[in-house]
């Protein structure tokens, strides 16, 4: 025990926290090396260069500003907690469903000119169905957890 304090008072964390940096930066190193010796590295460094500038430029300030506006005006009926669990629950599925578009974004806009068919034996026509779907189906999961939490907080939770 004596050795787990000295250790955290000379590293200013637990043990377990530097164990899980050594193997974060194990694996980006091991992407690194995959990114180097890739086929095509330029290509994927002028992606991941275009993804952080128009994640910075664009996407950022776009929904930085849209939580802004949200969380000066509660809505009618909601109190402050009540309005912030329920941003919460707008904000993930928005986030989960725009990750998604994103990174299937070829394939949902039909702009995909690679071998996708040849190589998969699917066609890239039922992708923004599906996207649909899935993004549907995170907002709902989302709104059963809501309902289920306020119908919890509701009744007396003394846990809470």
């Amino acid at each position: 025990m004596r050795a787990v304090q000295r250790f955290r008072r000379l590293y200013g964390a637990a043990p377990a926290h530097l164990a899980g940096f050594a193997l974060s930066a194990a694996a980006a190193g091991y992407a690194i090396r995959e990114f180097l010796h890739s086929d095509a590295p330029a290509r994927l460094f002028i992606w991941f260069f275009g993804a952080i500038v128009v994640h910075d430029l664009v996407f950022l300030p776009a929904y930085s500003l849209i939580d802004r506006v949200l969380s000066r005006r509660p809505a009618a009926g909601l109190g402050p907690a009540r309005y912030a669990r329920a941003r919460v629950h707008i904000r993930v599925p928005t986030m989960l469903a725009g990750l998604l578009a994103l990174v299937f974004f070829p394939l949902i806009s039909r702009t995909d000119r690679s071998d996708y068919g040849d190589a998969s034996g699917l066609t890239p026509d039922a992708y923004l169905h599906r996207w649909l779907w899935v993004a549907g189906g995170l907002y709902a999961l989302s709104a059963v957890i809501y309902v289920f939490r306020v119908v919890h907080s509701r009744r007396g939770n003394p846990g809470r």
